[in-house]
């Protein structure tokens, strides 16, 4: 059982922010409000890579944290993490306006894993979403990467952005191990 959730901001490489989010505004990321940073917090970062006649590229990337304490009355907290975990799937899942919707469990991230892929127009843009929720003991951590292309250029492949953020979920997963060592 973990105790402390790791710096949301600090849970993906910099190295990682930089390849996944080309021309980010802040490159260490915006921290969201949180009353309780003990069990839940998250970052998000996002940019537009410019690439003036031949469009531009735009990357949002973010992660999100919930932890849960075992209580005697609730039971343990891996259980109510792994309730958790399936709500934050449906709820992805069930994305208002999503289009072409597809799941699956994802292997070797956490100890359960499930990635959702959508499409979702928006702002006179098709973006594609990669959504990959994880479950690591009672710590769940949810990562979204999306893009868009703008004037002109292509949107990203779906398969692309989802490897993206396999990649940044398996980072999230070790982040949290690494901060309660």
């Amino acid at each position: 059982m973990f105790s402390k959730l790791p710096e949301p901001c600090k849970s993906i490489k910099k190295k990682t922010v930089d390849s996944l989010v080309p021309g980010a505004k802040d490159r260490t990321g915006t921290t969201d409000k949180s009353n309780d940073v003990s069990t839940r917090g998250g970052c998000s970062w996002n940019g537009l890579d410019n690439k003036g006649v031949d469009g531009s590229q735009y990357r949002w990337l973010s992660v999100s944290f919930m932890r849960y304490d075992s209580d005697q009355t609730r039971g343990p907290g891996d259980k109510l993490a792994g309730e958790y975990y399936a709500k934050q799937v449906d709820g992805v899942k069930a994305t208002e306006g999503a289009k072409k919707v597809e799941s699956q469990a994802a292997d070797s991230i956490g100890d359960q894993a499930t990635v959702v892929t959508y499409d979702l127009r928006k702002t006179d843009a098709d973006f594609k979403y990669a959504t990959v929720v994880t479950r690591t003991e009672n710590v769940v951590a949810t990562v979204v990467y999306n893009g868009a292309g703008y004037q002109g250029a292509k949107s990203p492949k779906a398969s692309d952005l989802l490897k993206d953020a396999q990649k940044a979920a398996k980072e999230t997963v070790a982040s949290v191990a690494a901060a309660n060592k």
